[in-house]
C-alpha cells in the first residue's frame, strides 16, 4: 500500500412557508450589524432601520443567502431565484411576489447612496432562513435552516440496497453516493412508469427533477471542498454509440448538473472498450483500470460513468511499530491471523446495548471519517444487520460522545464484485430492466425512439485500510441497451466481523459502507 492513502470510486451507468415580521427599532437611518450563521456580513452601504423595519443591500443579502439576483434599472424591479423559489419586488412598492403569489410588505425597498436596499426579514424568511433581532446590540442574526439534502435519500437508498445484498458470511462493500449519482443521471432519461419505479427505488419520489438535479450539483460541489489532507475529485461522462441520435436536453441536463461530458464512440471498433477504460483509469489515478469488457456488445448504446477519487490520511495515524499479529474470529466460527493496528486517545464513541461504534476521522478538519460498528461478543454481524437502516443510522450518529479509550483495528485489504440487477429489481426497479416494458424515451428524440432498457448494473469495490489511512475503489456499471447504537472508558478490539462506513459530516453523504467477515 502506498504511503499516501487513496479512496477512489467509479460508477459506470447506463413552501415554502414564510411570514413577514418587523424588526423592532427606532426610525431613521440608524446602522445595524447583520450576522449570517455567526459570521458578520460586510456591506458597501450599511443596513438601516426605517419604520421599525431593517433594510439591507439587495445584492449582498440575496447572494449571501444563495440566490441569483437580477436588477432592471428601468422598472426598478428586483428578481431573485433560488432553486424553485422566485421573488419579485419593485423598489418603492409594498407589493412583492413569491412564486407569482402576491405578498404585502410592511415597508418598501428604497435606494440610499445609489445602493438598493430591501426588507431584510422578508427576504431572509422567504429564502428559508430564521431571523432574530437583538435590540440592545442593534444586531440582526440570520440563521439558515438546512434544507433536506439529497444525501438523505441517497443514504436511505444505500442502506436498502446493502440489505438486499444479503447478510451472509462474506465481505460486502458498496458505495451509496457513487451508485446514486450514476442512477440519477440515468433517471434523467426515464419516462412514465419506469421513472416512477426508479424514483421509488432511489427514494426520490415527489422530488421535482430540476430540484433533484440542483441538489445533486450542490452536493457534488460541497463534497469536493475538503481540507489539505483530504482530496476528493468527482468526474462524470456519457459514452454514446455514434450512430444513435440522443435527446439534447437529456445530454444538457447531465452536463449542466453533473458536469458529464458526452463522447460519441464507434462501439463496433475493437478499441472502444479501451477508450472508455482509459478514461476510467485516468480519473481514478490508476486504481481502477477497466470496467467495460471488450468487445462492446453490439446492442449497447450508452455507458454513463461516475468516477470519485478520494485521497486522505487518518487525523491521528496509527504507529506502524505498534501493529501486532492477533486472532480475528471469523463469522464461520473459524479463526484467522490478522495484523492488528492499535492506538489510544479521545474518540467520538457510542455504546449501544448490543454493539459499540467509534468514529475515526480523516484530515485536519475531520469532516470525513470511518465509522466502525462492532457487535458484542454475544451478538453477531447478522444480528446487527437486522438493525441497520437509515433511521437507526441517524439516531446512532446523534449519540456519539467524546470518550477516552483504545481502538484495535485490523489492517485489511478486500475486494467485492456483484451485479445489482436483482437487488435493484427487488427495490422496485424491475421495469427498468425489461426490454419490453422499460421507458427511457427521454434519452432519444421522439422521432427516433428505441426500446431502451438497462441491461445490467455491475458494482465492483476495493478497500485497503492501514496505519496511514484508507485506499478504496468502487465501480458501478449500468449498461444501456436497446431491445433485442453507553460506556465511558472503553477498549474496542475489532477482532470479529464488523460493519464500517465512510461518511462526510458536512453533507451527511455516505461514500462507502461495508462489512468485514474475514480481513485476510
Amino acid at each position: 500500500m502506498r504511503d499516501t492513502k487513496f479512496l477512489t470510486m467509479v460508477c459506470l451507468v447506463a413552501v415554502l412557508t414564510f411570514s413577514i415580521f418587523g424588526l423592532p427599532g427606532s426610525s431613521g437611518a440608524d446602522e445595524v450589524k447583520v450576522y449570517l450563521d455567526g459570521n458578520m456580513l460586510g456591506f458597501d452601504q450599511s443596513p438601516i432601520i426605517e419604520d421599525g423595519r431593517t433594510l439591507a443591500p439587495l445584492r449582498a443579502i440575496f447572494e449571501a443567502l444563495g440566490a441569483d439576483v437580477d436588477w432592471d434599472n428601468q422598472t426598478r424591479t428586483v428578481t431573485a431565484q433560488k432553486e424553485q423559489l422566485k421573488i419579485d419586488l419593485q423598489i418603492g412598492s409594498k407589493e412583492a411576489y413569491v412564486n407569482n403569489q402576491p405578498v404585502e410588505l410592511d415597508v418598501p425597498g428604497r435606494i440610499v447612496n445609489d445602493r438598493t436596499l430591501v426588507p431584510l426579514r422578508f427576504i431572509s424568511e422567504a429564502l428559508g432562513a430564521k431571523v432574530d433581532w437583538d435590540g440592545s446590540a442593534r444586531t440582526v442574526w440570520i440563521t439558515r435552516t438546512p434544507s433536506p439534502s439529497v444525501a438523505d435519500p441517497n443514504n436511505q437508498f444505500g442502506f436498502n440496497l446493502y440489505n438486499q445484498l444479503g447478510n451472509g458470511s462474506r465481505n460486502i462493500m458498496v458505495s451509496p453516493i457513487s451508485m446514486a449519482m450514476a442512477l440519477h443521471m440515468t433517471y434523467n432519461g426515464a419516462g412514465a412508469g419506469t421513472k416512477e419505479d426508479m424514483a421509488k427505488a432511489l427514494q426520490i419520489t415527489g422530488i421535482d427533477l430540476d430540484a433533484l438535479n440542483q441538489k445533486n450539483r450542490d452536493l457534488l460541489q460541497r463534497l469536493k471542498a475538503a481540507d489539505s489532507k483530504v482530496k476528493l475529485e468527482i468526474a462524470n461522462s456519457l459514452w454514446l454509440r455514434e450512430d444513435i441520435a440522443f435527446n439534447q436536453d437529456f445530454l444538457k441536463r447531465n452536463k449542466d448538473y453533473y458536469s458529464a461530458g458526452a463522447y460519441n464512440l464507434d462501439f463496433a471498433n475493437p478499441g472502444a472498450a479501451d477508450t472508455i477504460n482509459n478514461w476510467v483509469e485516468e480519473n481514478t489515478k490508476g486504481l481502477i483500470k477497466d470496467i467495460v469488457d471488450p468487445p462492446v456488445d453490439p446492442m449497447a448504446i450508452m455507458f454513463l460513468i461516475n468516477a470519485v477519487y478520494f485521497q486522505g490520511t487518518w487525523t491521528e495515524q496509527f504507529d506502524k511499530q505498534a501493529t501486532f499479529e492477533d486472532t480475528f474470529y471469523l463469522a464461520s466460527g473459524g479463526q484467522a491471523k490478522a495484523p492488528m493496528m492499535n492506538q489510544s486517545g479521545i474518540y467520538d464513541y457510542y455504546k449501544a446495548p448490543d454493539f459499540q461504534t467509534i468514529r475515526l476521522p480523516y484530515g485536519e478538519e475531520k469532516r470525513m471519517a470511518m465509522y466502525v460498528f462492532l457487535p458484542d461478543e454475544n451478538s453477531t454481524l447478522a444480528d446487527f444487520h437486522k438493525e441497520l437502516n437509515y433511521a437507526n443510522w441517524e439516531n446512532w450518529l446523534s449519540r456519539f460522545e467524546a470518550k477516552p479509550g483504545t481502538i484495535m483495528l485490523p489492517r485489511f485489504s478486500l475486494e467485492y464484485s456483484k451485479s445489482l440487477k436483482d437487488a435493484l429489481s427487488a427495490l422496485g426497479m424491475k421495469t427498468a430492466f425489461d426490454p419490453d416494458g422499460a421507458d427511457f424515451s427521454g434519452m432519444v428524440p421522439a422521432d427516433n425512439n428505441h426500446d431502451i432498457y438497462i441491461n445490467d448494473v455491475k458494482h465492483k469495490t476495493f478497500i485497503e485500510v492501514d496505519e496511514l489511512g484508507t485506499e478504496a475503489a468502487a465501480v458501478t456499471s449500468v449498461e444501456m441497451r436497446v431491445k433485442s447504537m453507553p460506556m465511558y472508558d472503553f477498549n474496542m478490539k475489532v477482532d470479529r466481523p464488523f460493519f464500517y462506513a465512510i461518511h462526510d459530516s458536512e453533507t451527511g453523504a455516505i461514500l462507502f459502507m461495508g462489512s468485514v467477515t474475514d480481513p485476510r
